[in-house]
């Protein structure tokens, strides 16, 4: 036990003195804090360039657009439509002259044989483009309530014949259909455990190997037992994995938490804090899991680079979930789904976004608990013999029949 503890602190100190780990566990939460708080100035500063992205208002106050009326059609004007919004001339001249001296941005004339031709003309001081696809639709909603003498109520049926209300009796999820969000939350979510598990993952992989490399796993070996070295190295690079996972996950809980008074976001859009409990259950458990197959990988593998090359095929099954993103996004609780968040390979990512869409049945959170925790026993006891046999038997060549034996114990 001792032995394992100094192993384990050994780790966990050479880990927090690499400036490189440094950047990793510090940088992410740093920098972003830093773009939410230069975001947040920008809202508070000018709302519109940031917060409407999420959920657009009324756009900034512009100049209003006047109009010239020829045929006296127009009597009433909406009821959200002040006048000094849209400004009436008595002739095309004086809307001229409001228009040149920048008192309107535009203006509408509306012939006298509108009624025969249903032609409107508008007049704008700077050429735009886009001005034939967005400006009529404000002289178009007064023309029709007009043309109706004045019923508002008839005027905005006709334009909006119904409202479409859905009702589902079974929702599967709590996000809001229609916001972008809906996808970009559990996306995020599911590759920040994807990047924090096979992340720390790669630390036991890298510290095995360098130090099988340069001989010192050799010294180690002569005083401490390959389960007692692995021990220590496992628990310890978990300990600063886990670090890691508190101060990524951490960050954006808080600054999603934050940002839902800043950026306005909706209610549904606020995760749970049982989000960081099962966080953690699934990132140790899935830590286990992956770093016991990578340090199997390189337990058969004379060297980093081959070892680098051959853990790509470990790491596929982690690759299922967000290839099926949107069917999992869209149906978290079908055969898919429960089937992915069950298989230990895929467990961790998947019921992490599972967790992010809606509610998970408790039967499943704990089934899927038990078969991870099961297979990273396994594979655990499993590794400790590859590692144990390959140090015995360093420099001879590998083959099939060896790994059996290696696996059963049997060198």
């Amino acid at each position: 036990m001792k032995e394992t503890l100094l192993v384990l602190r050994q780790e966990i100190l050479s880990s927090l003195r690499r400036r490189s780990f440094q950047l990793t566990a510090f940088g992410f939460p740093l920098i972003s804090a830093s773009i939410f708080i230069v975001a947040s100035f920008f809202t508070r500063s000018s709302p519109d360039t940031v917060s409407d992205i999420l959920n657009p208002v009324q756009s900034r106050e512009e100049k209003p657009i006047g109009f010239v009326d020829q045929g006296g059609l127009i009597r009433t004007l909406p009821e959200n439509l002040p006048e000094h919004k849209l400004p009436s001339y008595k002739d095309e001249a004086m809307a001229q002259e409001a228009l040149s001296l920048e008192e309107i941005q535009a203006y509408y004339v509306i012939p006298g044989d509108y009624l025969e031709t249903g032609r409107v003309d508008y007049v704008s001081g700077e050429f735009n483009p886009l001005d034939t696809f967005t400006k009529g639709s404000l002289i178009n909603e007064v023309l029709r309530i007009n043309l109706l003498e004045g019923d508002i109520h008839l005027a905005n049926l006709i334009s909006r014949p119904f409202l479409l209300q859905v009702m589902i009796q079974n929702p599967s999820t709590n996000l809001g259909d229609g916001n972008p969000l809906s996808f970009f939350l559990p996306y995020g979510v599911m590759l920040l455990y994807y990047i924090l598990i096979l992340m720390s993952a790669g630390f036991l992989v890298t510290s095995l190997n360098k130090e099988r490399e340069n001989r010192v796993l050799e010294i180690m070996l002569m005083t401490i037992t390959s389960r007692q070295l692995l021990a220590g190295k496992f628990i310890g690079l978990g300990l600063i994995g886990l670090l890691v996972n508190l101060l990524w996950v951490g960050t954006g809980y808080a600054l999603l938490i934050i940002s839902g008074n800043t950026f306005q976001l909706p209610e549904e859009y606020q995760l749970g804090s049982h989000i960081l409990l099962w966080g953690g259950v699934y990132f140790l458990l899935g830590y286990a899991v992956y770093a016991s197959l990578m340090g199997a990988v390189g337990a058969m593998l004379p060297n980093l680079r081959e070892t680098s090359q051959a853990t790509i095929v470990v790491i596929i099954p982690m690759i299922f979930p967000l290839l099926f993103i949107s069917v999992l996004i869209e149906n978290p609780n079908g055969l898919l789904a429960v089937g992915l968040s069950i298989f230990p390979l895929t467990s961790p990512v998947t019921m992490m976004l599972r967790l992010t869409v809606g509610d998970v049945p408790l039967w499943q959170l704990m089934l899927s608990v038990f078969v991870l925790l099961l297979s990273a026993v396994i594979i655990v006891i499993v590794v400790a013999r590859l590692f144990r046999a390959q140090t015995v038997l360093e420099g001879q060549p590998m083959s099939l029949r060896k790994v059996y034996r290696m696996i059963l114990g049997k060198v």
